[in-house]
């Protein structure tokens, strides 16, 4: 379920001022639900082609998440990724379903979606950090402690160290 202003049907349909003012109202309050989503996954991208799939992984995500009034964070090691993503729980439901589709990973554990006061990465439809990068070489372990083994409290560690390796609100320079 993807939340929006007006849909088809209520853009032609013809509505009273009342109707559209309390039907905008209801859309803002559900777009302002916000809920994050943790996974980590192992990389099935040999390590020389990984720059090219995270320029592609970004292209794509970076339209798709901005329409689907998503935000987040992915980082890529030579052998994990792991993203935090924030939005509609909808929006969250949906693009998971294509990530876990997405052949460039495999061995998907998830914590979430988990509901926010706000969100940490408000200025990022996607950041993207790659392998060579001083984030991922510093996240690895902490990566590896939560894959296959992903728990509530691991998930919240990760999140957390995430949190504190990457600064908020600056939009970082990628790969």
């Amino acid at each position: 379920m993807r939340l929006q202003r007006y849909n088809e049907a209520s853009a032609s349909a013809p509505t009273s001022v009342s109707s559209r003012m309390v039907s905008e109202e209801r859309d803002l309050q559900l777009s302002d639900v916000v809920s994050s989503l943790l996974y980590v996954s192992r990389s099935t991208v040999p390590a020389s082609g990984l720059a090219k799939e995270l320029a592609d992984i970004q292209y794509t995500s970076l339209a798709r998440n901005s329409e689907c009034d998503l935000t987040g964070v992915l980082i890529a090691t030579p052998v994990f990724f792991a993203q935090i993503l924030e939005g509609p729980i909808g929006s969250l439901t949906g693009v998971m379903r294509s990530i876990r589709a997405d052949a460039r990973h495999v061995e998907i554990d998830e914590d979430g979606p988990n509901g926010l006061e706000g969100r940490s990465f408000r200025h990022w439809s996607m950041a993207c950090f790659g392998p060579d990068s001083f984030t991922s070489r510093q996240i690895e372990p902490a990566i590896m402690r939560c894959h296959g083994s992903m728990s509530p409290r691991k998930a919240v560690e990760l999140i957390s160290f995430i949190k504190t390796i990457i600064p908020a609100g600056k939009q970082p320079s990628t790969f």
